[in-house]
């Protein structure tokens, strides 16, 4: 690799081994977590969609980032999404937008809209090559595209849909682009290097920095002195200024056409278009973030020009890192004229122009196009230099901000560990001979292993990766924000678990975008939902979970922090806690803080446990003492419900307008509530799971208290069924007996109850119930899914249960007495076939039972 050629067969399958490599890395898991500006980039691909498909081109324009290859890659995987694996609640293509923006962070979308991105970054890595070994040859291009390939920082933003990625891929490619183009006068690198600009100004403002330094790097280009073995064959125009006008032309307009092309907003309105990114660029870069900042172990409004330095340090991998400083230290020396002689010797011999460069060894077909590969080390590093100086000159300051640089940043620690490797080996060769090269080859494969490993420990979100040189992510912890949504999807997972379908409130950091997608119950943001305590007992929290950079920014209200205890689940890395669960201790099982009617307020209620013998359910409410002690001679009359998840009413109780405020208990807060108790009689069979509990003044408005869970009703429980129990057995299909039911016939519309009990598991099925004149016509039917239930598929029926099925038949008018008969029976949905019927042990050919005969009533 070091002292001869590498045949293009050796590259080609080491960087497809790259490109595969990089692809796992960014494909794996690649939707089981969240960042939270996500939800927002979602929004924004949604709304780019719609207004692409009803051309309404300034709707392109949703954001000033302006973001718009991001809205792009999202609008790409989405359709995709569509095409390869259609969701079963899209029909049309055309509904994709709209659906994408009723829920941005449908987890079913997340890996999809996330594709392109990590497609378009794992192939960059070669466009990357392609240029570095036109720089510095293939030894260090192939190594800095390894170290690019497996940076753990870059990898993190690869794969979420987010500006920073396509953004450090687009200024790295631009800025190699411009290093190859301008001193060779070959045009194609600068109309690539144009293009590449257009594209990263299309993702993000800060890609204007390309600008200034493309016209110094043009500047320089033009006036330096050129020697002969430097000069290009290509025509070049006289004088410096044309050159210089040249090369920025050439770079100017492709880049100008890019982002008219792929902008529809600018084909309408390019100059307000523009106007607004400057406008939104200049006060999002230029202000604090309205969260703030953590520097140095304080909170603060922004960390100042020593935080983009930190940030190398820390994001930088140990071979980063180290080949970095070595890069940096080889420039210095020989910009101090203590250049490494042996080094600059080999690389005459190998066919350069003389130049004195450490850092390669190389054939002359793949010799840098600079006269000297530490000047194209230099343009780099200046560049490097002059991006994170350009990203302090706002005062919003994120680690990822300063993503463009790392590609370059690899690039020169490969440049930097080659040069020494090859100092070393050029004065170990005269003793050591090929044993040398050897050991320089397996220092290479060692740190691109290392860099590997240092990116797969921190799989899948690659966001925990934090430099072990300095400390890792121990000492982040005291110096930079860390955090930016890892951890959160596992603690949702973890309550998920704990309560099942019982999923009660979570106020959570980052709880609408990053940990909420993932909860099966609501889920609040602790801070902009619920910021205190009070709003925590008012929306009924169960848990709270908080979140490393909010407790860094000190952003935990002391209401609520001071009445936290010992985390019941915490993920952490490395010993430092991300996200942590806490269960929200409240005088209740439920709080609340609503008013029911003028001046009464609630504070609170308990619910159950049922009674299984009376099937009463009871109920407590507490109410806010201050409001009711001045209604005592006004209390309204109460009535409360429950409802299953179709919105069926199973049963009602009327309160008497009556409290006593002697019996005073502490809600929440140190507030104080009377409580007031009542009971809701259940009718057997409901089946397990959850129902509405509501209630409301006496002919009032309702109010949703929460939801109960029943247990299931057994067999057992047949002795106290509140039905016409039907004293024959009723079996059908040896699975399923009619027990009996309850028939309301309220002038034509029919109210019937059918209770059944499962003798064994039961399968899927369909009742079905006639009504038949006297002369043997069918008046009215009524067919309903037995199980599961469609209206309630939060419930479960199970062998030995029971299940209440209600039906409502509309009968036409029929004469006052005429006698009406009742029959029902079950039948597969899917064939129609009709169920076994034995009524006794006798079999019943039609399968249908005779429930009642019953006199129609007048209308």
């Amino acid at each position: 690799m070091y002292d001869g050629e590498m045949t293009r067969r050796w590259t080609g399958l080491a960087l497809l081994a790259l490109l595969l490599a990089g692809l796992a890395l960014r494909l794996v898991q690649l939707g089981t977590y969240l960042t939270p500006d996500e939800r927002l980039w979602s929004q924004r691909t949604a709304q780019f969609m719609g207004a692409l498909q009803e051309q309404d081109w300034p709707a392109t324009a949703p954001t000033g980032h302006p973001g718009v290859t991001v809205m792009w890659s999202g609008t790409t995987g989405a359709l995709l999404r569509f095409v390869l694996d259609r969701p079963s609640d899209i029909a049309r293509l055309e509904d994709v937008a709209a659906a994408l923006a009723a829920e941005p962070n449908r987890l079913d979308f997340v890996a999809w809209l996330r594709l392109p991105i990590a497609l378009a970054t794992a192939a960059a890595v070669l466009l990357f090559f392609w240029l570095a070994r036109r720089l510095f040859g293939t030894g260090v291009a192939l190594l800095a595209s390894a170290l690019l390939a497996l940076d753990p920082f870059h990898l993190a933003h690869s794969r979420v849909l987010q500006m920073d990625a396509l953004l450090a891929t687009a200024v790295s490619i631009a800025w190699l682009a411009f290093l190859v183009g301008m001193p060779t006068g070959q045009r194609r690198y600068l109309v690539l290097g144009g293009v590449a600009a257009g594209l990263g100004f299309l993702t993000k403002a800060p890609a204007l920095a390309l600008g200034p330094a493309a016209i110094a790097l043009s500047v320089w280009n033009a006036l330096r002195p050129r020697s002969p073995g430097t000069q290009s064959p290509a025509r070049r125009p006289p004088g410096a200024v044309v050159r210089i006008l040249a090369d920025l032309l050439w770079i100017a307009v492709p880049a100008l056409a890019v982002v008219w092309l792929l902008w529809p907003a600018m084909w309408v309105a390019p100059l307000d278009t523009l106007a607004r990114v400057w406008r939104f660029s200049t006060a999002l870069g230029g202000g604090q973030h309205e969260l703030g900042n953590f520097w140095l172990g304080e909170p603060a409004a922004s960390p100042g020009l020593l935080f983009y330095p930190a940030v190398l340090l820390w994001r930088t991998t140990p071979v980063s890192l180290v080949g970095f400083g070595l890069a940096v230290f080889l420039l210095v020396v020989q910009a101090l004229g203590r250049g490494l002689r042996r080094s600059e010797n080999q690389e005459t011999q190998d066919g350069g122009p003389g130049a004195p460069s450490p850092a390669a060894s190389l054939s002359s077909r793949d010799a840098p196009v600079w006269s000297q590969q530490n000047t194209a080390a230099w343009a780099v590093l200046l560049f490097v230099i002059w991006f994170a100086l350009f990203m302090s000159l706002g005062d919003k300051e994120f680690d990822r901000y300063l993503l463009p640089i790392f590609p370059l940043v690899d690039l020169l620690a490969a440049w930097g560990w080659l040069g020494v490797l090859a100092v070393v080996a050029a004065r170990l060769n005269a003793a050591a001979g090929a044993g040398a090269l050897r050991l320089a080859t397996l220092v290479v494969v060692a740190l691109v292993a290392l860099q590997a490993i240092t990116a797969i420990v921190h799989r899948p979100t690659y966001l925990t990766a934090y430099n072990p040189l300095v400390g890792g992510i121990r000492t982040a912890r005291q110096v930079m924000l860390v955090g930016w949504g890892e951890g959160l999807a596992d603690v949702a997972r973890f309550l998920n678990a704990r309560d099942g379908n019982d999923a009660p409130a979570v106020a959570s950091w980052y709880g609408q975008n990053a940990f909420g997608p993932f909860y099966q119950g609501t889920s609040y943001d602790l801070y902009y939902d619920l910021p205190t305590a009070a709003d925590l007992f008012a929306k009924d929290v169960a848990y709270v979970v908080t979140y490393v950079n909010q407790l860094q920014r000190d952003l935990l209200d002391p209401s609520i922090g001071s009445r936290l205890q010992v985390p019941i689940m915490s993920t952490s890395w490395q010993g430092v806690p991300l996200a942590e669960a806490y269960a929200w201790t409240k005088p209740f099982a439920h709080t609340t803080d609503r008013e029911l009617s003028p001046g009464l307020r609630l504070l609170g209620w308990d619910a159950g446990p049922l009674d299984p013998d009376l099937r009463l359910l009871p109920i407590i409410l507490y109410w806010d003492a201050a409001s009711a002690a001045g209604l005592e001679a006004n209390l309204p009359a109460l009535v409360a419900w429950i409802k299953d998840g179709s919105g069926e009413v199973w049963a009602t109780a009327e309160v008497p307008p009556a409290i006593d405020p002697a019996q005073q208990v502490t809600a929440w807060l140190d507030r104080q509530a009377i409580p007031q108790a009542l009971s809701l009689q259940l009718p057997a069979g409901l089946p397990a799971g959850s129902y509405r509990l509501e209630v409301a003044p006496l002919n009032g408005q309702a109010m949703a208290l929460g939801s109960a869970t029943l247990p299931p009703d057994r067999r057992g429980d047949a002795e106290q069924l509140d039905v016409q129990r039907i004293p024959q057995r009723v079996i059908f299909g040896d699975t399923l007996q009619l027990v009996g039911y309850e028939l309301v016939p309220e002038s034509n519309n029919w109210q019937l109850d059918l209770l059944w009990d499962a003798l064994a598991a039961p399968p899927e099925v369909k009742a079905f119930v006639h009504v038949v004149d006297a002369s043997d016509t069918m008046i009215a039917q009524q067919d309903v899914l037995l199980s599961p239930l469609s209206a309630q598929p939060e419930t479960t029926w199970t062998a030995g249960g029971l299940l209440r099925q209600r039906v409502r038949l509309q009968l036409p008018s029929s004469p006052p007495g005429s006698q009406l008969r009742v029959y029902s029976g079950l039948y597969h949905p899917e064939t129609g076939e009709r169920l076994a019927l034995t009524v006794g042990d006798e079999p019943v050919p039609d399968g249908r039972y005779l429930l009642t005969t019953t006199a129609a009533s007048s209308p």
